[in-house]
C-alpha cells in the first residue's frame, strides 16, 4: 500500500467509527451480517450503522488504497461482519452474541459498560419509542 493513501483510508474508517454508536462493516451479500444486524436490532432497539465494503460510503469513495484490507489490518480480522459498538472493536456475530450474554449476566469489566449500555437498549443515545 501506498502509505499516505492507507493512511487517508484509515482517517475514514476512523470517522465512520466515530460518528454513530454502532457501525458494522459488511457486505451487500453477508448473511450473517443481517443476522447480526438483526440481533442488535432485537438486543437494543436500535439501529446499528452498516457500512457495506463493497458499495463504499462517501467516507470510504474517495480513497485510493480500498477500506477491506486497512479494516482487516486495524482489527486483526478480515471476515464482516466486522462490528464496533461505542467505538470498540467487537468482532463478529458470535463475539456480539457472547458479549450480549455478559452483559446480562454482569460478566463484563467496567469499561465495557458502555457497550452494554447500547446493547442492552439503555443509554443517552436511545432513540426514543
Amino acid at each position: 500500500w501506498n502509505a499516505p493513501s492507507a493512511q487517508e483510508t484509515v482517517g475514514g474508517i476512523r470517522t465512520l467509527i466515530a460518528a454513530d454508536p454502532c457501525v458494522m462493516f459488511s457486505t451487500t451479500w453477508c448473511q450473517q451480517c443481517a443476522k447480526t444486524q438483526e440481533f442488535i436490532e432485537q438486543q437494543s432497539g436500535r439501529q446499528c450503522r452498516k457500512v457495506e465494503l463493497d458499495k463504499p460510503p462517501p467516507e470510504l469513495q474517495q480513497q485510493s488504497t480500498p477500506a477491506a484490507p486497512v479494516l482487516a489490518a486495524l482489527t486483526g480480522q478480515n471476515t464482516v461482519p466486522n462490528l464496533f459498538i461505542a467505538r470498540k472493536h467487537i468482532g463478529g456475530y458470535a463475539e456480539v452474541v457472547r458479549l450480549a450474554e455478559q452483559c446480562r449476566t454482569g460478566a463484563v469489566t467496567p469499561e465495557h459498560g458502555d457497550i452494554c449500555a447500547y446493547l442492552m437498549g439503555g443509554g443517552a443515545s436511545k432513540a426514543s419509542a
